[in-house]
C-alpha cells in the first residue's frame, strides 16, 4: 500500500467564486479591487476562486498579494499570501500571517493552523488539529477542512489511533467535498478505493475518481491513474502520457517513478518517455528497452535538477579537445655563443 502522508499537500481544496468575492461574509463588503482579485486567482484555494497548492507560482502570487495587502488589511488576503509564502518555503513568515488571519476566523488560515499542528510532532498535535477542523466544518462548508480532516483520520486509523465511527464521519465529509467538486477530495477517494481504506477495494471506482480528479486538474491523480493503468496493461501509452505529464509538473511520486525506478516501468512507458525526451532535445536516440544512465540523466535535466559531474554522460562538449595553444618560437642559441660558467665553488 502506498502511504498517503507522502503525497498530502496543505491545500488542494476550494468554494465558489461568489464566496471568494465576499472575503468576509460577517460584514458588508465592497467589491474587491483588482489587486485583491489578482491575489485570489494566484494564491487562494480553488474553493475561493484560486488554484490548488501544487499549482501556485510563488513569485507571481507573492507579488500580487503584497500589492493587495498594501491597499487592504483583509484577513483572507493575509491567509492567501501566507499560502504563497508557504509554497516558496518561507514557513516562518507564513505562520505569522496565518496566525493573524486565524484570529479573525478566516477558514483558510484556520485550516493552515491545523496543518501546522499536525506536523509539529507533539503527541497531541494531530488531536488538536482534528478538533480545530471539526469547528471549521461546523461553521462553514470549507473543502480544505473536510479534506484535511479526512486525511488526518485516515493516517490515525492506519496507526490504530482512531475508532471506526470517527473515520466514517470524516469520510462522509470527504465524500461531500468530492460531490461538490473538490479535486483533492476526488483524488483521495480514488486512493481509498484503490487501497481498500474505509471502502471495499474497488479498482474500477478508484479509476473513476482518479479520472474525475485529473479532469479537475489534480496533479497527483495524473501519476496515480497512470500507475494504475500501467498495471492493468491495457492502456500503455495513456498510462505513460499521464505519468509523463505529472513528471513535467514536478509531482514527487512521478519523479520517483521515472527517475529512480525506471527499470520497473513497462516497455511502453519507457519507450514513450524516451521519445518525449528525444523530442525535447534531451536524448539523441530513443532506442533501447530500459532507462540507461543517459536517460536517467536526461530525466534529471528535464526536472531541472543539477547533474553531478560524475554522473553526467560523456558528451561532445565534455570530450571536445581543447584548442592547442601556439607555442612561442624557441630561440636557438648560436653555436658560437659560449655557455656562461657557474662560479667555482672551490675554496668555499
Amino acid at each position: 500500500m502506498i502511504r498517503l502522508s507522502k503525497f498530502f499537500a496543505i491545500a488542494g481544496f476550494a468554494f465558489s467564486i461568489e464566496a471568494a468575492l465576499a472575503l468576509d461574509a460577517s460584514q458588508p463588503q465592497e467589491p474587491p479591487i483588482r489587486e485583491e482579485l489578482d491575489c485570489i486567482k494566484a494564491a487562494a484555494p480553488i474553493q475561493y476562486g484560486g488554484v490548488s497548492f501544487d499549482r501556485i507560482d510563488p513569485a507571481t502570487a507573492i507579488g500580487f498579494c503584497e500589492k493587495a495587502l498594501a491597499l487592504s488589511d483583509s484577513a483572507a488576503i493575509k491567509a492567501f499570501y501566507a499560502r504563497a509564502l508557504e509554497k516558496e518555503g518561507r514557513t516562518s513568515r507564513a505562520r505569522l500571517l496565518t496566525g493573524q488571519a486565524a484570529k479573525e476566523n478566516d477558514p483558510t488560515a484556520l485550516v493552515a493552523q491545523a496543518h501546522y499542528l499536525s506536523i509539529d510532532g507533539s503527541s497531541d498535535g494531530t488531536e488538536k488539529a482534528i478538533d480545530l477542523l471539526a469547528e471549521v466544518i461546523e461553521q462553514s462548508n470549507d473543502w480544505q477542512a473536510r479534506n484535511l480532516s479526512a486525511n488526518l483520520h485516515i493516517q490515525a486509523s492506519q496507526a490504530g489511533k482512531v475508532n471506526s465511527d470517527k473515520l466514517l464521519t470524516a469520510l462522509a465529509h470527504l465524500k461531500k467535498a468530492g460531490d461538490e467538486g473538490s479535486p483533492y477530495a476526488l483524488f483521495l477517494l480514488g486512493w481509498l478505493n484503490e487501497n481498500g481504506v474505509g471502502y471495499e477495494k474497488n479498482m474500477d471506482e478508484a479509476e473513476c475518481f482518479y479520472r474525475e480528479a485529473v479532469a479537475k486538474g489534480n496533479i497527483a491523480a495524473l501519476a496515480f491513474l497512470g500507475l494504475q493503468l500501467e498495471a492493468k496493461g491495457t492502456a500503455g501509452e495513456e498510462a505513460a502520457d499521464l505519468i509523463w505529464q505529472a513528471f513535467k509538473l514536478k509531482n514527487d511520486f512521478a519523479v520517483d517513478l521515472l527517475r529512480n525506478k525506471g527499470s520497473e516501468r513497462s516497455p511502453v512507458t519507457m519507450a514513450f518517455v524516451k521519445k518525449q525526451l528525444a523530442e525535447a532535445g534531451f536524448l539523441k536516440t530513443a532506442s533501447g528497452t530500459s532507462f540507461d544512465k543517459a536517460t536517467k540523466t536526461a530525466l534529471m535535466k528535464a526536472n531541472g535538477e543539477t547533474i553531478p559531474m560524475a554522473q553526467a554522460p560523456l558528451t561532445s562538449t565534455r570530450t571536445k579537445a581543447k584548442p592547442t595553444q601556439k607555442r612561442k618560437p624557441t630561440q636557438t642559441k648560436s653555436k658560437n655563443k659560449k655557455k656562461k660558467k657557474k662560479p667555482s665553488r672551490e675554496g668555499r
